[in-house]
Formats: C-alpha cells, sequence, structure tokens
C-alpha cells in the first residue's frame, strides 16, 4: 500500500468504520465495496476494531449525506459533485450515480492509491491537488462535463477538522468566489471544541502512526 503520512492516513478511518458496520445485521449503512477495499490492504485495521462510538458516528455521518446527495441529484437539472479529500469514498459507487459528473479531489498519494480500486472515467475525474491549491477549480471549470450553468455540490466530509482556521477560511472566500455564478451547495462537517482539545483521547485518529491534531475553526 502506498506509505500514507500525516492527514492522508486518516482516510482509513471511515473505510474501517463502514467497513465494520456493513458486517452488522442490522448496519446503519451497507458498504460492500469498503469491505472489499480494506481487505486488500496491507495496514493494521486491528487498531480501529472495537471503537463503536466512532464507528456508529461515521456510519450516521455517512447515511445522513447520502440523504442530502440524493436530494441534490433529484433537485439539480445540471447535477455536478465535487469530493473534496475523498480518500477511498465510496458513495458514488454506493448510491449508483456512475452518470453523474463527479470529481474526487485528494492529495497525489491519496489519488495514486485511489486508483487502485476506482477507475476515471468522462464523468468522473480524480484531481491530485490539495483543498488549497487553488488551481483544482481551473481544472473543474476546463472539464468536458462542467458547463456555465453547472449546479455545484461540494462535498466536504472528515476534512476541515484537520486545518487551521485560517487555511479554512481561505478554502471558502476563494471557493465562493470562483463560483459565484453558480447554484453552488455544500456539505460541510465539523468538530466540536471538545473533541479537539481532547485528540489524543479520541478512540480512532489517536491511534494512528502519524498522530493528527484535530482543530476547531467556528
Amino acid at each position: 500500500m502506498t506509505q500514507l503520512q500525516g492527514i492522508p492516513e486518516s482516510l482509513l478511518i471511515p473505510l474501517a468504520a463502514r467497513s465494520y458496520e456493513t458486517e452488522s445485521p442490522r448496519g446503519i449503512i451497507k458498504d460492500p465495496l469498503s469491505q472489499k477495499i480494506m481487505a486488500s490492504l496491507d495496514y493494521d485495521f486491528n487498531k480501529f476494531s472495537g471503537s463503536w462510538m466512532t464507528q456508529v458516528g461515521i456510519s450516521v455521518r455517512t447515511w445522513l449525506i447520502d440523504q442530502l446527495v440524493r436530494r441534490f441529484i433529484q433537485q439539480a437539472r445540471r447535477p455536478l459533485i465535487i469530493n473534496i479529500g475523498c480518500g477511498l469514498d465510496t458513495r458514488r459507487q454506493r448510491l449508483n450515480l456512475e452518470d453523474i459528473p463527479w470529481v474526487d479531489l485528494d492529495v497525489p498519494e491519496v489519488i495514486l492509491l485511489r486508483k487502485q480500486f476506482f477507475t476515471e472515467t468522462e464523468v468522473n475525474r480524480f484531481i491530485a491537488k490539495s483543498m488549497l491549491d487553488e488551481t483544482w477549480m481551473d481544472d473543474v471549470m476546463t472539464w468536458a462535463p462542467y458547463s456555465e450553468k453547472s449546479e455545484i455540490l461540494i462535498i466536504v466530509e472528515g476534512v476541515l477538522m484537520y486545518f487551521e482556521s485560517s487555511e479554512v477560511q481561505q478554502f471558502f472566500n476563494f471557493v465562493s468566489q470562483k463560483f459565484n455564478q453558480h447554484q453552488l451547495q455544500m456539505i460541510v462537517e465539523c468538530c466540536s471544541q471538545l473533541m479537539a482539545d481532547h485528540t489524543h483521547y479520541h478512540p480512532t485518529v489517536s491511534r494512528l502512526d502519524s498522530k493528527p491534531t484535530l482543530q476547531i475553526w467556528l
């Protein structure tokens, strides 16, 4: 497996949570693709087993965002979805949205890993850049499925809590400016001050080899 250092290693937490939840007979979500991916990775996932609260929390988050994405697709005439910090997310496949223009963005080492399990298509583009690299928006706007009439949904799931408030503000500023002529919706997750102050007690983040720190930016 591509060695993941720092924040990118955190993508393994939601992958494991979705996989473990799928094993439950009464699971909140069912994601056999995540199970398949996890089984093929050379990584000690046992460190995450037994983290029930994280598993349920991520599963509920996943279910809620799935519903919001479905609603957006139903209402938008020309939908385009941008998945920031995509990691090994399986939403596009899980919801059978293979015909919807969809951009998966993450840092180069993560996109390299993602390409082992997912294939780019004419309507699914991978962009290997940081979310703070403003040029990714130019990549989107020069992509064939994009148009000035595109209705855009940006998903930022399990990402912003690893960045400083100034970086998060920078991200929101340039996204809102660049896409200001579009009907733009965003699904954004953040963490509480309590969680940020106690990262070292977090049942899964604290077990990552890279020891990333959660941030509060509200």
